[in-house]
């Protein structure tokens, strides 16, 4: 089956890249890459049975780094770039690492391994419905309005909470809207082929991991597009 064969690639692929895949950068011969192989072979199983056991943990800890790390890369980006000497945003980051964590552990991790199979029993074998549905509908009810809810939090912190609840509410939807098309249309050019790849050949308990991993696109996009309005500058709510 198509799960089958994607473990057996991520385990040949894994086994490879730790054994003969560093051949070319190094001078070490077969015979001395063969301990490296074995030993990633023997880890395998283990790798594998945490993976079934602590399926939120690695989602929330995958997604975490993703964020993190593709955040940075994209801060560096834009501020080498700008001419400008290469100083972390550390409220941006926080922004969208937070983000990044509460909304798979909290909603993601459940709707993919539960509520999208109930809704699509057949998700695995024709994706394309599922996959639209969750990009055009499903996040513009969750993923968005936690996006932008967490980012009028943490500058509403930073600025000594100047705003009452509902109008932090309402100045977050009020973002959201204004984005509507962008984000949608963002969203649905990175996930709509990754979901479809994810869906068909991923095994259940890799599928959070794995969309973390092929995510890093989509997190370099989110930070490109929606990481300036996160940044310590200007009024909340502006």
């Amino acid at each position: 089956s198509p799960h089958v064969l994607c473990t057996w690639g991520l385990k040949s692929y894994g086994s490879s890249f730790l054994g003969f895949g560093v051949s070319s950068y190094s001078t070490l011969s077969p015979a001395q890459h063969r301990p490296l192989t074995m030993a990633y072979s023997a880890l395998w199983p283990t790798i594998n049975a945490f993976m079934v056991q602590h399926p939120v943990f690695m989602t929330g800890a995958a997604n975490g780094l993703r964020y993190t790390l593709c955040d940075g890369l994209v801060q560096k980006a834009e501020q080498t770039s700008e001419g400008k000497p290469f100083a972390m945003d550390w409220q941006r980051n926080a922004i969208l690492t937070t983000f990044g964590i509460s909304w798979n552990v909290c909603i993601g991790h459940y709707w993919f391994m539960h509520l999208l199979p109930r809704l699509f029993p057949n998700f695995t074998r024709r994706p394309l419905v599922p996959s639209i549905f969750d990009t055009v509908i499903f996040q513009n009810l969750t993923y968005y309005p936690m996006f932008y809810g967490v980012q009028e939090v943490v500058r509403d912190a930073a600025a000594g909470w100047p705003r009452s609840a509902g109008e932090l509410l309402w100045d977050a939807h009020g973002y959201q809207r204004e984005n509507l098309i962008g984000d949608t249309a963002a969203m649905a050019g990175v996930w709509i082929p990754l979901n479809c790849l994810n869906f068909r050949f991923v095994p259940p308990h890799w599928r959070m991991t794995s969309m973390a991993g092929c995510g890093a696109l989509w997190a370099l996009t989110l930070s490109a597009l929606r990481g300036k309005g996160a940044e310590g500058t200007g009024e909340p709510g502006q």
